[in-house]
């Protein structure tokens, strides 16, 4: 009988192989460029079409290949970086695997033009699928030129799955910005049609490339950091508190001049901020971390993403620990400590007494600056434990109109933790979410252009900086924000002027709220229409000028939120889902106190 297990053609296993290295163009576009950078070039020009999915193309005048290496570089496993199986821990390249130019070329068209110092002559090279075609001397300059074209166009099923020009465009940047922030003697354009999307200028100052590609506002916010511990040193610039983001793609760690995501440096990264930022924002940071290099291993991940480390705690308390330290150092208002007591990562001993008096606190009842018992202060939470609490089933949470409900008449009473709104209705309690309600209202107004019919304009223009990524996607999404009320101009590359906005945006950060705005978006992803892509974006505006949790609100101020629910549809939630109020009947009351 003829056995189940049989052998891969070589085919199939170079592509199946590729498949681990290359996943889109942007890997492309890093392993290429990692080859130059290890071939010490310092000067590099990138072209892509079609977002990388129909050619790319790299330049550059490093040292070249010699003529006989030529015919190796697109062989697997051939290298010039390892020698023997020691050389794995004593790695000083970014390149090492002999894994990458042979997986580019399985799945794709590749010419390669290059030419060595002392050379007559230069070598071109074209390979179709992992087929060598053709090799033949030219005449070029010093340094390497690759040409990549029609990724993936031997695997029709992997092409399905690129993304749209401008999200794989964006890919590319990103992985070209990570490169270039660690490599600041390189000088690196990169072009798209006739377009530049990048041109950055070679230093001699670490921080200044990074403030370049970065852009001037994390600039304004950054602290620099630099210091070490025994053979560890870690250096870069951290943003301060008042810098913060919607997510964790902001936080930038190298190890080695390695770019690596790495879980356990975000979460060392995290752990230092999270005592001086508020839940759910994330920091932004370039950090640097210096290490022996036989106390990191780089080879764990086919694409070198990802690294090991020999002792995780030590890494993990030094970074943490370092950043603390910095952040320990400022305020946001007027640069003095008021974070002096941060406890290292291990040594959190939360005093359990301050816990419970916080927890109270929250729960203390007031009305303005009005105590709802003169000369008091009332807590609910003392009384009763969790598992007494009866929380309403959702059958109890009503929407207004069906019970012929109004806000306006209602009776308030006051407001629990700086949050919840306490109102009376005959023989019912009302509790309204402040922030859920603002939201809603605030959400509607956009969807019906009162936002952009009574746009705001402002006195000096608000100026936003985009990294080029980012860019990319706000050009995108730019329409969006003209119809909820923006009035935005380009101005430089990566530069736009706000000069109105919608006039419910008071007190809102608009330049942090623009670019956390685009991030937003983009999570979407092309697989939604564009109203939906519209509402998300007016959704998360809303959120951000809606008043916040822990806001003491005036009497007048509740009256007018009541009115403008009143005049709200939807009003039974928040453009994200959640109640904007609960209702319970009093018969719901004499269950909570065990009367039936």
């Amino acid at each position: 009988m003829k056995g189940k297990i049989v052998v891969m053609t070589e085919d199939l296993a170079n592509k199946i192989a590729a498949g681990e290295v290359v996943e889109r163009p942007a890997s492309i576009i890093k392993e290429l460029l990692e080859n130059s950078i290890d071939a010490g070039a310092t000067d590099i020009t990138v072209e892509i079409e079609g977002g990388g999915n129909t050619s790319i193309r790299i330049r550059d005048n490093g040292e070249g290949v010699e003529a006989g290496d030529v015919p190796l570089v697109f062989e697997r496993h051939a290298t010039s970086k390892i020698y023997s199986f020691d050389d794995l821990y004593r790695i000083n390249s970014l390149g090492f695997r002999g894994e990458a130019m042979s997986s580019i070329a399985a799945v794709s068209h590749v010419e390669m033009i290059t030419k060595t110092k002392d050379a007559i002559a230069g070598t071109k090279i074209l390979v179709d699928g992992g087929t060598v075609r053709e090799i033949v001397e030219v005449g070029c300059p010093e340094g390497t030129l690759i040409r990549v074209s029609d990724i993936f166009y031997n695997m029709p099923v992997r092409r399905k799955f690129m993304k749209k020009t401008s999200t794989e465009q964006s890919h590319c940047l990103e992985v070209i910005t990570r490169l270039v922030l660690a490599a600041p003697h390189i000088k690196i354009s990169v072009i798209s049609g006739m377009k530049t999307l990048l041109n950055v200028q070679k230093t001699t100052d670490p921080e200044e490339r990074i403030a370049l590609v970065l852009g001037g506002d994390f600039r304004n916010h950054a602290l620099s950091v630099d210091s070490a511990r025994g053979a560890m040193r870690l250096r870069g610039l951290a943003a301060g508190p008042a810098y913060t983001r919607s997510n964790g793609n902001n936080i930038i760690v190298y190890v080695n001049n390695r770019a690596v995501r790495d879980g356990l440096l975000t979460q060392a990264v995290l752990a230092a901020y999270r005592p001086v930022i508020e839940a759910r924002k994330y920091p932004a940071a370039v950090l640097f971390l210096e290490i022996p290099r036989e106390e990191v291993d780089v080879n764990v991940h086919p694409a070198k993403r990802e690294v090991k480390f020999r002792e995780p705690g030590l890494v993990f308390g030094f970074v943490s620990s370092v950043l603390a330290e910095r952040l320990a150092k400022i305020d946001i208002m007027q640069g003095t400590s008021v974070y002096e007591n941060i406890p290292s990562t291990g040594d959190v001993t939360p005093d359990g007494r301050k816990g419970v008096a916080e927890a109270l606190r929250r729960y203390t009842i007031s009305s303005g600056t009005k105590a709802l018992f003169p000369g008091t202060e009332v807590n609910i939470a003392a009384s009763r434990s969790p598992e007494n609490m009866v929380v309403p089933p959702p059958s109890e949470v009503y929407d207004r109109k069906d019970e012929g409900l109004t806000f306006s008449s209602l009776q308030f009473m006051g407001q629990v933790g700086g949050t919840y709104l306490v109102f009376s209705s005959g023989d019912r309690l009302v509790i309204i979410d402040q922030h859920a309600a603002h939201e809603r209202i605030l959400f509607e107004k956009l969807k019906s252009s009162e936002a952009k019919n009574q746009s705001q304009r402002l006195l000096l223009p608000e100026i936003v900086e985009f990294t080029p990524a980012d860019h990319v996607r706000f050009v995108e999404q730019d329409m969006f924000f003209a119809d909820a009320g923006f009035e935005i101009e380009h101005l430089g590359e990566y530069t736009v002027s706000v000069k109105a906005v919608p006039a419910l945006l008071s007190g809102v950060d608009i330049p942090l709220l623009i670019q956390d705005a685009v991030e937003e978006i983009e999570k979407t992803g092309k697989q939604v229409s564009l109203e939906i892509m519209k509402e998300k974006l007016f959704a998360f505006i809303a959120c951000r000028a809606a008043v916040k949790a822990h806001h003491r609100m005036s009497e007048e101020e509740v009256a007018h939120l009541c009115k403008d629910l009143d005049a709200t549809p939807y009003s039974a939630t928040c453009p994200h889902g959640r109640p904007t109020f609960v209702l319970i009947d009093n018969a719901a009351l004499e269950r909570m106190f065990k009367r039936r």
